[in-house]
């Protein structure tokens, strides 16, 4: 080596080998993240349900279903699903132009949180509570924009911490 300059070596042997744990070490810290974003979404979700009482509260709370599908480019989706028929109508609220909701369908959130007047059944509550609805819609609490914000204000923090975490033990 002459005066005044600097050289070294490198060797590529073995590349495949730490390309593939690389991938690997990704792999799981992307997923990682990704659970830790949707656990902050469905928790953001379920904070801003609690917070609003709703008739069907408690049957949105417990339909959650976490979802994970591979897509034909490669990528992964996830989310959350909430099964509940009544999901919508909490979310989004609901407007009734031509006639109330079922009072049926009213009837066990009127009896678990209402008290009829004397002389008036559960029925009769019911019926005048899905009326009141009729006339004045039910106005929605948007708890997949509220799980959207809190995910996007995680997401990037998130997944460096993972790829961080991740890559730590092996350096």
């Amino acid at each position: 080596m002459a005066k005044g300059n600097v050289d070294f070596r490198t060797q590529t042997s073995g590349i495949e080998k730490a390309l593939s744990d690389l991938e690997d070490g990704i792999d799981e810290a992307v997923n990682e993240a990704a659970n830790e974003i949707r656990s902050t979404g469905l928790r953001a979700a379920k904070n801003k349900i609690r917070r609003h009482d709703r008739i069907w509260n408690k049957e949105v709370l417990n339909a959650w279903t976490p979802v994970q599908k591979k897509l034909p480019d490669g990528s992964v989706e996830y989310g959350f699903h909430n099964r509940s028929v009544h999901a919508a109508v909490v979310d989004e609220g609901a407007v009734y132009p031509e006639k109330s909701p079922s009072s049926s369908h009213l009837k066990p959130w009127v009896v678990a949180n209402l008290t009829p007047n004397p002389g008036q059944t559960y029925d009769q509550l019911a019926f005048t509570v899905a009326q009141w609805i009729g006339e004045r819609g039910l106005t929605g609490i948007h708890y997949t924009e509220t799980a959207r914000e809190a995910m996007d204000a995680v997401s990037e923090t998130e997944v460096h911490k993972q790829i961080n975490k991740e890559f730590r033990g092996s350096v």
